[in-house]
């Protein structure tokens, strides 16, 4: 290997810190809204699921309690919090 590659820091941290932190106001303002209009999407839907639920004969209660289990799967904190105890 050459010398410069011999003394280059495999691990900037202020120039990583300093990317990140350029790029996560943009990232931000782009993530943000679509979190929102995923969880609106999420509860139409749980609102046809419900209907639907209910249309079919299944009692009012069971049909919340489906409903609930429905949007559990859309709560996106949540899933991430799971799949980062999934990894520990």
């Amino acid at each position: 290997m050459t010398s410069k590659a011999n003394n280059a820091h495999p691990l900037d941290l202020p120039k990583i810190v300093g990317v990140i932190g350029s790029i996560a106001p943009a990232l931000m303002v782009r993530f943000i809204p679509l979190l929102f209009r995923f969880r609106q999407q999420a509860k139409k839907g749980a609102q046809i699921f419900h209907k639907q639920l209910v249309e079919m004969g299944l009692d009012a209660e069971v049909a919340q309690q489906l409903t609930t289990e429905y949007l559990a799967g859309s709560d996106l904190i949540k899933l991430l919090h799971v799949f980062s105890n999934k990894e520990e």
